[in-house]
């Protein structure tokens, strides 16, 4: 994901775990340079989707990648046991784990803050309508 430094800097003051900014530059099609961007990146995912009550597809194996597991998910369903274990600063904002897709997850009480900083170029999706 690739963020301003806007939101580089409320994340900071959150102290998300396991989360990495790397600064970002690019070159727009048009030739245009744009410098105070961050790249995000996290050191570990977190696996917490409920493969009881998610669809995915239990026919084939698993991906292995990089020594992980990783399932192709359709739709998700959280494990709310695994939720309610976590403390709420280590969930607030995470990458998903054990999923292909890799989703950035974020707390609902963060949704103001992403939507503030990232205008029309950050779309959320709840859990539950993905």
């Amino acid at each position: 994901m690739l963020v301003r430094d806007e939101l580089r800097q409320a994340l900071l003051a959150l102290a998300v775990p396991d989360l990495h900014m790397h600064p970002a530059h690019y070159v727009h099609d048009d030739g245009r340079t744009y410098d105070g961007y961050w790249y995000l990146a996290f050191a570990a995912r977190f696996d917490c989707w409920d493969r009881e009550h998610s669809d995915y597809d239990r026919e084939e194996d698993p991906v292995s990648l990089g020594g992980h597991l990783l399932e192709q998910v359709y739709s998700y369903s959280l494990n709310a046991a695994l939720l309610e274990e976590m403390p709420l600063q280590q969930r607030l904002f995470f990458q998903l784990g054990g999923a292909l897709s890799a989703s950035f997850i974020c707390h609902a009480s963060l949704c103001s803050l992403f939507h503030d900083a990232g205008g029309n170029a950050i779309q959320l999706t709840l859990v539950t309508e993905y």
